[in-house]
């Protein structure tokens, strides 16, 4: 795929399906799901090079019914993953509606909360308007609220392999962001 292209959210769940009709008869198979997959669920319009699965390992049914589809529908191979969670990332407060259900297959996308949380992790240049679309859908706008977020994540999770010092950096530079674009302040991104 190349750069600046990506899967549309029908063309996402024409691929779930696909990977669910090659399935094997079973139990349901259940996968939470972030990344770009889970902002769909606040911009609709986004576009996602892959699907970022929080489940590992994803089981050997699984991993040859994604192959097969892989193969027919000339895919890279890295469409469907688990990088997430082979990283040790943490998946939370899945919607309760599934993004898709289907036969066997059922996925779940992560609440915007929790992204908001493991956006401000990666806290990556690709990964700023996610955050500040984020923030706008949860609420959590200023550096007091996210610090907030970020402290009850961690009183909750004190043995997290999320990286605090820089959630907290990431969180005070998108609160400028936010103030300089939804209040006019000029830019004044906190030292670090």
């Amino acid at each position: 795929m190349s750069a600046g292209q990506g899967f549309s959210r029908w063309r996402i769940l024409e691929l779930l399906a696909a990977v669910d009709a090659e399935l094997p008869d079973g139990p349901p198979i259940e996968i939470p799901v972030g990344g770009a997959v889970a902002m769909m669920a606040v911009r609709p319009e986004r576009v996602s090079e892959d699907i970022d699965a929080y489940k590992a390992p994803l089981g050997a049914e699984l991993q040859d019914a994604i192959s097969r589809v892989t193969e027919r529908e000339d895919l890279d191979p890295g469409w469907f993953n688990n990088t997430p969670a082979r990283m040790g990332l943490p998946a939370f407060d899945l919607s309760p509606e599934p993004f898709y259900a289907g036969r066997r297959l059922i996925v779940r996308i992560m609440e915007p909360v929790a992204m908001l949380l493991l956006k401000l992790n990666a806290g990556r240049d690709k990964d700023l308007d996610d955050i500040l679309t984020l923030m706008t859908d949860t609420g959590f706008t200023t550096t007091a609220d996210l610090s907030m977020l970020i402290d009850s994540y961690f009183d909750d999770h004190p043995d997290s392999n999320l990286d605090r010092a820089w959630m907290e950096t990431t969180a005070a530079e998108m609160a400028a962001r936010y103030r300089a674009q939804h209040w006019g302040t000029e830019l004044d991104i906190p030292d670090q």
